[in-house]
């Protein structure tokens, strides 16, 4: 109960802090089953945590951008700039670059961003979605500069099944995930189910983490893209049980003119331990008012 709580009273704080700087949909993406994963039992599934609870909307989004969602990672730790949500490089030196606050990129690498009726270039850092607290040393080079997520893979033809083509980097990510995606026009569903053998698998590539503390969806239509991402610290934070879990939900492409979906991206952030993250005085204060909303609302439904 302490933790749905939680959740309730931190879902409606988001909702009324600006925690997003563009017009952009938290609800696009939702997720509406959680499902404890217990592969050392035999791969057997708990009850679904949400059961009796609102489905879960993205804590923040970023969008909307008019180019595609590359470059996709080649070694798929979650080190920097390795793929677009780890950041891009800069310094580049060859043809075709962009100049942005001094530093050179590949313009292939730039993205527009839509901002008040404009687009302006826009360069991925690795933290969009994470804090540099967050920032870890993954490949052991004495630096803690690597955001640390990897990428599952994509469906580009949403209306045929089994069609998930997930990223065969570091290993084929689909010996250990079962990812589905169903759409009809610009709505859909989409399920991510671990697969037994998962926990020592990814132990023993990631260095003893089984779970990951954000998931993040991109929705892309054939010009734009949105970023939906949810972060576990804040939806659940110490109450959370850290394993694997099977997860499904559902999306829509509100946030890009309805458009029926070119294809649907998952990536996820593996943490170095579970992170604590400073609340600021302003979420505790909203966060207090809404608790008790939250607690009337779960008194109504028993």
């Amino acid at each position: 109960m302490k933790k749905i709580q939680k959740y309730l009273a931190i879902s409606f704080t988001l909702l009324l802090l600006p925690v997003q700087t563009w017009s952009i949909s938290l609800d696009a993406v939702t997720i509406d089953t959680l499902l404890p994963f217990y592969d050392t039992a035999g791969g057997i599934f708990g009850p679904n945590l949400l059961e009796d609870y609102p489905e879960l909307s993205a804590t923040s989004a970023l969008g909307v951008f008019s180019t595609t969602d590359t470059p996709y990672p080649t070694t798929n730790l979650g080190y920097q700039y390795d793929g677009l949500l780890n950041g891009i490089e800069p310094g580049y030196a060859g043809g075709n670059s962009v100049i942005i606050d001094g530093e050179s990129y590949k313009s292939t690498e730039v993205k527009q961003l839509a901002v008040n009726g404009t687009t302006v270039d826009y360069v991925f850092t690795g933290l969009e979605f994470i804090n540099s607290w967050e920032l870890q040393d993954l490949d052991k080079d004495g630096y803690k500069d690597d955001p640390g997520w990897i990428y599952l893979g994509k469906d580009e033809t949403p209306n045929i099944e089994d069609d998930f083509q997930a990223h065969d980097a570091p290993f084929d990510l689909s010996t250990i995930l079962d990812i589905e995606v169903s759409v009809t026009g610009g709505t859909g569903t989409w399920s991510l189910t671990p697969l037994p053998g998962i926990t020592d698998k990814v132990e023993n590539l990631l260095g003893g983490s089984t779970f990951f503390d954000h998931i993040a969806f991109i929705l892309k239509n054939s010009t734009e893209f949105v970023i939906y991402d949810f972060n576990f610290n804040l939806l659940f934070g110490d109450d959370f049980i850290w394993q694997p879990y099977a997860l499904s939900g559902t999306f829509d492409t509100k946030d890009i003119n309805n458009d029926s979906l070119s294809y649907l991206s998952i990536w996820v952030k593996d943490p170095e331990g579970i992170q604590t993250i400073p609340e600021p005085s302003s979420l505790l204060l909203v966060g207090a008012g809404i608790m008790g909303l939250a607690i009337a609302r779960r008194s109504k439904k028993s």
